[in-house]
Parts: C-alpha cells; sequence; structure tokens
C-alpha cells in the first residue's frame, strides 16, 4: 500500500478517535484514555455504592414517598426498568433531607411545649437533637401526669402528681397553704411518734408481742375492763349482801338518804366530842360514861 493511503487512514484513524474522546490535539488521546481507564476501574465500585444506595431506599423501614409518579418513557426495555429502578432515588434522598432539616424547627417546637407544660422539671434540647432525644423528650412530657419508673427500679413522679399529692395533704389535715405542710407534717410526725409509744407501752403491759396490732390492744383492754366490771360487781353484792341488781339498787338508794343525815350528825358529835377522826368517837363516848358513874 502506497504511503500516501497509510498517511490518510492514520489521520483518518486519529481524527476519529480525536472525536470519540472529545479532544482536539492528538497529545490530549492518551491522558483521556487513561482516565477513562481509571474510570472504568472505578465502576465495580460506583456500581457497588449505587446498589447500596438503593437498598438503603427500597429499604421497608425507609420512610417512602407517598405522591412520587414514576415518568412514561418510550426507551428501550433495559433503559425502561433503569429509569423505574432508580428514578424515586434522588427525590426521596431530597425528601429525606428535608426532612432532617425539619428536625431543627421539631425540636424548637418541642422546647416551646415543654416550657408551657413543665417548666421547671424539663431539660431543654440543645444543639442538633437526635432523633431519639427528640422522642424522649416527648415522652417525658407526655409522662408529666403520671409516674416513670428509672432503669434502677425507683420512681420518678411528675410535677402534676407532686402537685396532687400536696392538695390531697391539705385536704385531709386542714391545711390552707402550701408554707404550712411542712409544719404539719411534722406535727403529725411527733403525734404518731406518741401513739407508737404508748402502744408499745400497753403491749409490755398487758403481755403481748411487739408484732400485735392496735386492735389487739384494744381488745386485750376490752377484756382486762371486763373483768375489772366483774369484779367491782362481785364485791358490791358482797358488801350489801344482795344479789340481784334490783335489790342493790335499792341499797344504794337507802343508802343516799341515810348517808346525809348521818355525815351530819358524826360532824356534830365529833365537834361536842372535840375529835377529828370517826375511830376516835367510841373512845371519847366511853371515857364520858365512865366519868358520869
Amino acid at each position: 500500500m502506497p504511503a500516501g493511503y497509510i498517511l490518510y487512514y492514520k489521520n483518518l484513524a486519529a481524527q476519529g478517535t480525536c472525536e470519540c474522546l472529545g479532544v482536539f490535539d492528538l497529545r490530549h488521546i492518551t491522558p483521556k484514555i487513561e482516565k477513562q481507564q481509571n474510570a472504568v476501574e472505578a465502576f465495580p465500585r460506583l456500581e457497588q455504592f449505587a446498589k447500596d444506595v438503593l437498598k438503603i431506599v427500597n429499604s421497608e423501614r425507609a420512610p417512602k414517598l407517598k405522591d412520587f409518579a414514576q415518568r412514561t418513557s418510550h426507551k428501550r426495555e433495559h433503559a425502561v426498568w433503569c429509569e423505574r429502578t432508580w428514578s424515586h432515588v434522588l427525590p426521596t434522598l431530597e425528601f429525606w433531607v428535608q426532612e432532617l432539616a425539619s428536625l431543627r424547627e421539631l425540636q424548637q417546637s418541642v422546647n416551646k411545649l415543654s416550657t408551657r407544660l413543665a417548666p421547671f422539671t424539663y431539660r431543654k434540647l440543645v444543639g442538633d437533637a437526635k432523633v431519639s432525644q427528640i422522642i424522649s423528650a416527648i415522652d417525658a412530657l407526655t409522662f408529666e401526669g403520671g409516674v416513670s419508673e428509672e432503669p434502677d427500679g425507683t420512681e420518678l413522679p411528675s410535677g402534676t402528681v407532686l402537685k396532687n399529692i400536696v392538695e390531697h395533704f391539705q385536704n385531709l389535715f386542714d391545711v390552707e397553704s402550701v408554707n404550712g405542710v411542712y409544719p404539719r407534717m411534722n406535727e403529725i410526725y411527733s403525734k404518731l411518734g406518741e401513739v407508737h409509744n404508748v402502744l408499745r407501752s400497753l403491749r409490755d403491759l398487758l403481755g403481748l408481742p411487739e408484732d400485735a396490732k392496735s386492735t389487739a390492744i384494744v381488745d386485750a383492754v376490752g377484756k382486762l375492763c371486763q373483768q375489772h366490771t366483774s369484779t367491782t360487781w362481785r364485791q358490791l353484792k358482797q358488801l350489801l349482801e344482795e344479789e340481784d341488781l334490783d335489790s342493790v339498787r335499792k341499797r344504794l338508794e337507802q343508802h343516799d338518804e341515810f348517808f346525809p343525815v348521818f355525815q351530819e350528825m358524826m360532824d356534830k358529835l365529833m365537834d361536842i366530842l372535840g375529835v377529828s377522826r370517826i375511830d376516835q368517837v367510841i373512845p371519847a363516848v366511853r371515857a364520858l360514861k365512865l366519868l358520869t358513874e
């Protein structure tokens, strides 16, 4: 082949290569090819990255776009599949970015709400709070009307519960102001201590065990009073020499009629005899009798 043809085809091939590579200088062909070679070598990593992104976007746990419509296309079947597969990725990522940006507004709203509901107990969210922190803050606000349990088992009452406890205490023990709660609590504590001391002393006197309840103490005292009443009644019957209640009552009525007169007479007699006790009256009368004889 003549040298002219060879040179012509070389120039034609070089021109075609430049057009394919998008360069205008033969010196740029080699760098362009090297750049494309690097891109080809990086393709597997980029492909894996794209698959990972697609997997995350299509995950069941990932939030989905509700009003996203697939665009129709007249491309080849493979191109249509690629478009349907990847067309929602960028809108979804943009939606996520917007939602993440809205977290700051949500954080501010939660802080404002907490200032109104729990101004003294709530700790405000500062900085870029995580979603879990915002959820915990909202849970804390919803808990504001109850009692939560800490990991160590201790209970943490809300401000509303504490307020209700104070108001209930005021109603039970007639305390008009919150300032009077502590003095009344101290007073009740002191009286409760006195009651416990009395109950302890009664247990010892009655011979009851230390864990005996107050009802057992009341029953023991009642039995003791009943025994004392029975003993007194028996002694009264023996003293008056009567057996039935009516007879005892009549004897007591007779005593009420006779005793004032007898008392008056004995007072005058003791005054005449110059004695101060009843047992001195008879010896004094005997002495007078001897003198008269």
